[in-house]
C-alpha cells in the first residue's frame, strides 16, 4: 500500500470513528444501520438496539471523556463479533444487535448496566426491536427517542 492509499484509508477510517471512544461514530451507525435493517427485513430477521445513556454526575464533568473510554472499551470486548457498538450522542451509546430478538437486547442491556455500576458508572438502557416494514429512519427516531 502506498502512501497516498494509507492516507485516503486514515481519512475514511476517521470520517467514521468518534475521535473520543475510537468506536464507531453516529455517521457509521447511520450507515451499518440501514445496511443492517435491509438485510433484515430481505430475509426476514430480526434486529434490535440498545439504546445507552452515560449519567454524568457533578464530579463527572472532568473525567467526562475517560468515563465515555471506559463504557467504549467494555462495549468492544462485550458484545459479540457482528454487534456494532457506536457512540451515537453526546453521551449515548447504541449497540445494534442482528439476529436478535427483543428478550434477548434486553439481556444485553441488563448485562451492561450491571457491569457498568460495578466500575463505578450509571447508565441507563433502552431495547428496541425493528418492527417488520419499518425502514432505518424510523428505527433511528425510535431509537433517538427512547434517550429522551
Amino acid at each position: 500500500m502506498d502512501e497516498l492509499d494509507q492516507l485516503i484509508a486514515r481519512a475514511d477510517a476517521s470520517e467514521h470513528t468518534d475521535p473520543v471512544t475510537g468506536i464507531a461514530n453516529r455517521a457509521r451507525a447511520t450507515l451499518e444501520l440501514e445496511r443492517t435493517v435491509e438485510l433484515a427485513e430481505r430475509h426476514r430477521r430480526p434486529l434490535s438496539a440498545v439504546r445507552i445513556d452515560v449519567v454524568m454526575g457533578a464530579s463527572d464533568a472532568g473525567g467526562r471523556d475517560e468515563l465515555l473510554q471506559s463504557v467504549a472499551r467494555h462495549l468492544a470486548v462485550a458484545l459479540r463479533l457482528p454487534d456494532l457498538p457506536a457512540r451515537w450522542t453526546e453521551n449515548g451509546f447504541l449497540i445494534l444487535l442482528p439476529e436478535t430478538v427483543l428478550a434477548g437486547a434486553r439481556v444485553v442491556a441488563a448485562r451492561l448496566c450491571a457491569t457498568a455500576e460495578l466500575t463505578g458508572s450509571a447508565i441507563g438502557a433502552a431495547s428496541l426491536e425493528r418492527r417488520r416494514g419499518e425502514d432505518a429512519a424510523a428505527f433511528a427516531e425510535r431509537l433517538d427517542a427512547a434517550g429522551d
